[in-house]
C-alpha cells in the first residue's frame, strides 16, 4: 500500500513530483533505485497514510520551493492541520462534504491519473504474456509507472478540471 499527493498549478504548468508515503522505509525493490532521481519524494510510515507530520513536511518543502504567493486549496482533513510558519502559501480549506464538487483534483485529475497509471501497468502485464513471462511488480517499477502516468496528464486537462470547479483566473491574478 502506498499514499500519493498530488499537486499542480491551475494551468498544469507546474506539478510537483509526486509524494508518496509507504509502508517501509527502505523496501526491498530500492536496492538499486532512488526516488529522486526519477522525480519522487517517497517516506514512509507503518500504515502508510498521511498524517500532520508528514503534511507539515510537505507543506515545508512546497513553501520552500516558491519564489511567490499562491493559494493551496485543500480539502479539510484531521491531518491537514498547518503547524509550521508559511511565507509563500496560503492554504484555503474546502468546506465539509464539498470536496467532490469543488476541488480541481477530484473533477477528473485523479481519474486520468488512475487511468493512465493502469494503462501502463495493463501495457507492460501484456508485453510480459507475450514473452511467456512471469509478470511481477515490485515497488519501484510502480512507482515509475505512477510518475509517467502523472506527467503525462496534459495541460488541457488540467485547466478544464479547474475551470470545472469554478477556479478561474482574474485579470488581476
Amino acid at each position: 500500500r502506498i499514499t500519493v499527493l498530488l499537486c499542480t498549478n491551475m494551468t498544469g504548468t507546474d506539478r510537483l513530483p509526486m509524494f508518496v508515503i509507504g509502508k517501509s522505509k527502505k523496501p526491498r525493490a530500492f536496492s538499486n533505485f532512488i526516488p529522486k532521481a526519477h522525480n519522487i519524494q517517497y517516506t514512509a510510515n507503518t500504515r502508510a497514510w498521511m498524517n500532520a507530520e508528514l503534511f507539515n513536511s510537505w507543506l515545508s518543502y512546497f513553501d520552500k520551493r516558491l519564489s511567490r504567493r499562491v493559494a493551496l486549496i485543500m480539502d479539510n482533513a484531521p491531518v491537514h492541520k498547518v503547524m509550521v510558519p508559511l511565507r509563500n502559501v496560503e492554504v484555503i480549506f474546502l468546506n465539509p462534504n464539498t470536496t467532490s464538487h469543488c476541488q480541481p483534483l477530484d473533477m477528473g485529475i485523479i481519474a486520468s491519473f488512475k487511468r493512465g497509471y493502469l494503462s501502463k501497468l495493463l501495457f507492460h502485464q501484456a508485453v510480459e504474456v507475450m514473452a511467456k513471462k512471469a509478470f511481477r511488480y515490485s515497488l519501484d517499477q510502480c512507482l515509475i509507472f505512477a510518475r509517467d502516468a502523472w506527467y503525462s496528464i496534459t495541460n488541457t486537462t488540467i485547466s478544464n478540471c479547474f475551470w470545472e470547479a469554478d477556479i478561474r483566473r482574474s485579470e488581476q491574478d
